[in-house]
């Protein structure tokens, strides 16, 4: 009987011992996965996007603002869209002006498409659309580039315009 007893803890210290070494390493296994180890300098930022029009310069020509004409604007309240007023009057009438399109966030961005309401872009002078930006181009972080908008007196069209011309962006992936 004495052995059987002996006999009996014995197993019951084995068993135990073992389910301490089992639920041992299941918690070593857990901990081990959860410790993340970084062998090099490692800088995470945050992501930034910042596109907006900025900087812009306005050239007249022989149209005068004080004709009920008005100047470029930037929308306050979403400003990488802008809008222009003015009536060309006589052959020879220009308005012209520049802006900036700044990219001042850390990402690169990509034209997703452009919104023009209120005027005919085709009415822009060659020169002045090949500096507009296009679908599926990308305004890399921290760059600027020059937008020139010129529009000249038409015999065979509206000199008036009323434009607003927005740009939209995703980020380039």
């Amino acid at each position: 009987m004495r052995r059987s007893k002996s006999l009996f803890r014995k197993r019951y210290m084995v068993v135990g011992l073992f389910v301490l070494l089992l639920g041992g390493i299941s918690l070593g296994f857990a901990e081990l996965r959860e410790t993340l180890t970084v062998t090099s300098d490692v800088l995470i930022t945050k992501e930034r996007f910042d596109v907006h029009f900025e900087r812009q310069s306005i050239t007249q020509g022989s149209v005068s603002l004080s004709e009920g004409n008005h100047a470029v604007a930037i929308d306050p309240s979403d400003n990488d869209k802008l809008s222009f007023g003015i009536t060309l009057n006589q052959p020879g009438d220009f308005y012209e002006f520049t802006i900036d399109m700044a990219n001042s966030g850390n990402v690169d961005a990509k034209v997703s498409s452009i919104d023009v309401t209120g005027c005919d872009v085709t009415r822009l002078t060659s020169a002045s659309q090949a500096t507009l930006p296009t679908v599926n181009e990308v305004i890399t972080a921290g760059s600027r580039k020059t937008l020139t908008f010129r529009v000249e007196y038409s015999d065979s069209a509206t000199n008036t315009f009323e434009c607003a011309y927005k740009i939209n962006y995703v980020k380039n992936e």
